[in-house]
């Protein structure tokens, strides 16, 4: 007993609620009916008695000519308990062919009769032009806070949009309020035209919104593409692969999510993570749909991922390279104080990668750990500079940025320093672009950075990447996580 008053509690503080627009074939279709004989039938119609279509002998007959709102509040499948309509309003449009306020008034006598106990409620919608998307929104959005209002606390609503009724501005609004999660877990219904009815087909029909959530992400990974926003790629595809669409798109859409977190997790130079993501990556079903040509990229992606991976903490043509273009994808996101903190670290990397694979110093540790008998040779060079530049000043053994370029320039000989424009452009552009870091937030200050700073880092750091690292200009040509192909992989929906 207990059981079935609970039982009784939850169902009767659930309430099924359908929201319609009204159009011009509600409550009756006058689809099939000439312009005289509908001007006629206007001027017959009695709102306050007609329960049938006007002129039907039988509501056999009546029901051929019924609307979709009557069809739906009469389905098995909804059975409402509350009905809200929003047709277009008679304080607009005085003639009863310009509004459909006054058929909402006929829908609500005709159902008072037929299901007593549906509560129902008319909101017009406050628009001049039924037809116009902006003006049905924000009337429509009005008309929602309105609902609102009129719910309490005691029950659950399920709620349920006819899509049929209308005009075609009125179902994209409504395909709108769908997608907009102001009403959540909302279900759409289609209401054929009986008169249209194939035979054994059923006139109300579920309607699957997904494409509705489908486009909604393929726009926000197009969005966020422009910015080269990984995260917010990847996100939209978790979203995309947990729609209702085919096991294809399914398949392609959690396999992207894994390239694409893979590739976030190259911009935060977690580069382990990367190779052990798109490792998994290429083992989903999703990669079996790839062409020949996407699979040979997805490889040479792979196979870059594992040598930035073994690199380590040590400077590397490959690591310096993505470094230059992770830059890159900073600028277009508007990060410009990730952009300057880049090219601070590529600067000190490519002096270093050059100390250490031209002269075999390593920078890290200059005095202590095995030396060779040509790097034993350059420290003898660092060590006859003036005293105090090194020993006093870097205790730890990093040479860092400062003395490595001067050690590069004025200690080591090395051919840079027979470059005079180079000379300059290193000892003082870079220097007074290295100093403002200094000041900003990602060092000791609290600066922004511009987005003319950090474009010009962007041309200081090819320059100095390519003259420093000899192998550089070719890394950047064959680097194969260049926007354009990246984008081939998007299309792939």
């Amino acid at each position: 007993m207990t059981d079935m008053i609970e039982q009784s509690v939850t169902e009767r503080k659930k309430k099924i609620v359908l929201l319609s627009f009204v159009g011009f074939t509600d409550p009756w279709s006058t689809r099939d009916t000439t312009e005289n004989d509908k001007d006629e039938l206007l001027q017959l119609i009695d709102i306050d008695s007609t329960m049938l279509y006007p002129g039907a002998s039988s509501r056999e007959e009546s029901w051929k000519k019924e609307g979709a709102i009557l069809g739906l509040c009469d389905c098995d499948e909804l059975h409402p308990d509350i009905l809200y309509m929003f047709p277009s309003c008679a304080a607009k449009n005085h003639h009863r062919k310009s509004n459909s306020e006054w058929r909402a008034n006929w829908i609500e006598n005709i159902l008072a009769e037929r299901m007593p106990k549906l509560e129902c409620h008319t909101l017009p919608l406050d628009v001049q032009d039924a037809t116009n998307f902006e003006e049905l929104s924000e009337a429509f959005e009005k008309k929602l806070d309105e609902l609102k209002k009129l719910e309490t606390d005691e029950y659950d609503y399920e709620y349920h949009l006819n899509c049929t009724s209308g005009t075609q501005q009125m179902t994209a609004v409504g395909y709108v309020l769908a997608n907009s999660g102001a009403l959540p877990n909302i279900r759409l219904w289609q209401c054929k035209d009986p008169a249209r009815l194939r035979e054994g087909e059923n006139r109300v029909k579920a309607v699957n919104a997904s494409f509705i959530e489908e486009n909604v992400c393929k726009k926000r990974i197009a969005s966020a593409m422009d910015r080269l926003d990984f995260i917010s790629v990847r996100e939209a595809y978790q979203k995309l692969g947990s729609l209702p669409v085919t096991e294809r798109k399914r398949d392609i859409s959690i396999f992207l999510r894994k390239i694409f977190n893979a590739y976030a997790y190259m911009d935060m130079l977690r580069y382990g993570s990367a190779y052990s993501t798109m490792h998994d990556a290429l083992q989903a079903p999703g990669y079996n749909y790839l062409d020949d040509e996407r699979k040979g990229l997805l490889r040479k992606q792979h196979k870059m991922l594992e040598l930035l991976r073994a690199s380590g903490e040590k400077e590397s043509p490959e690591n310096l390279t993505d470094l230059y273009f992770n830059m890159q994808r900073c600028f277009k996101r508007g990060a410009y104080a990730d952009v300057l903190a880049r090219f601070w670290r590529i600067t000190e990397g490519s002096v270093y990668h050059r100390l250490e694979n031209r002269y075999e110093i390593n920078p890290r540790d200059l005095w202590n750990g095995p030396q060779t008998k040509k790097g034993m040779a350059n420290l003898e060079l660092l060590k006859n500079v003036p005293k105090g530049r090194y020993q006093k000043r870097y205790p730890k053994q990093f040479i860092g940025l400062e003395n490595g370029r001067y050690a590069l320039l004025h200690v080591l000989d090395d051919p840079l320093a027979e470059n005079a424009e180079f000379v300059t452009f290193f000892e003082q552009d870079v220097k007074d672009m290295t100093n403002e870091r200094n000041g900003t937030i990602i060092a000791h200050g609290m600066g922004d950075v511009s987005g003319d700073d950090a474009e010009k880092c962007l041309r200081y750091a090819e320059r100095i990447l390519c003259t420093l690292v000899p192998s550089a200009e070719k890394e950047i040509r064959r680097y194969p996580f260049k926007e354009d192909d990246i984008m081939t992989l998007t299309s792939l929906l």
